[in-house]
């Protein structure tokens, strides 16, 4: 349940809750459940804030700023969050849907289970964020900077991720079912037990990647980079592999 008083200054507008914000730096406000669908909340200062639960359908959060924010299970169904700063913020289970994210900060963000279909994170920051389990069905993550992020058992399906960046990501398990990865930077990325099933890697980046039985059937591999890759019990079947790049690859155990 939120705090009514720090409600009651949110009411006032952002000007005064900002204000508010830099007199008390040190306070943590609670706004835990609070109703703010359709609110402009352009530029707010929600850092540290508790907002679990929380109703922000088509809320304005332009250039907001949500830095160790609390959004668990919170609703964000088509919000205006280009340019938002969610470094650290927690947004385990929250729903995303729709909401346009692109040229976000979510570095080191806690997604667990969040709901993000048909998301839009063009040119977004989520380097070291945590996505496990997280559903990107559909979402555009194009030149997304994704470095080093724990994807496991996360669902790509059908996402756009050309030029995306997954150097040294963890992606077993996951699902980049006929996802666009054109052009995409796969090096040193944990691809165990993927499924990369009609996805597009055309002249996508895989050096050093571990594909262990990941399952590329009907993939489009064109001039795509394998150096030194792990391609060990992967499943090929029907993929093209026209001038693709297989040196020092392994693709068997002799």
């Amino acid at each position: 349940m939120a705090n009514q008083e720090h409600v009651a200054l949110l009411d006032r507008g952002v000007d005064v809750w900002n204000e508010w914000r830099e007199r008390y730096p040190d306070l943590h406000p609670d706004l835990n459940g609070i109703n703010l669908s359709g609110t402009d909340l352009h530029g707010v200062d929600f850092a540290d804030v508790a907002l679990n639960g929380a109703d922000l359908r088509g809320a304005n959060l332009y250039r907001a700023i949500l830095i160790r924010t609390s959004l668990r299970e919170a609703n964000l169904r088509d919000c205006d969050c280009r340019r938002a700063n969610f470094y650290k913020a927690t947004l385990g289970k929250a729903y995303l849907a729709g909401a346009n994210c692109n040229e976000t900060v979510m570095i080191e963000a806690n997604l667990i289970e969040a709901n993000l279909e048909g998301c839009g994170l063009n040119k977004a920051v989520l380097r070291r964020a945590v996505l496990g389990k997280c559903i990107l069905t559909r979402a555009s993550l194009h030149a997304t900077d994704l470095h080093r992020v724990f994807a496991s058992r996360a669902d790509f399906s059908r996402a756009d991720l050309r030029e995306a960046d997954f150097y040294k990501a963890n992606l077993n398990h996951s699902v980049l079912y006929g996802a666009n990865l054109r052009e995409a930077v796969l090096s040193a990325a944990n691809l165990r037990e993927a499924d990369l099933r009609e996805a597009d890697l055309y002249k996508a980046t895989l050096h050093k990647a571990n594909l262990f039985r990941a399952n590329l059937r009907e993939a489009d591999l064109r001039e795509a980079v394998f150096i030194e890759a792990d391609l060990r019990e992967a499943d090929l079947q029907n993929t093209n592999l026209s001038d693709a790049v297989l040196i020092r690859a392994a693709l068997s155990d002799y």
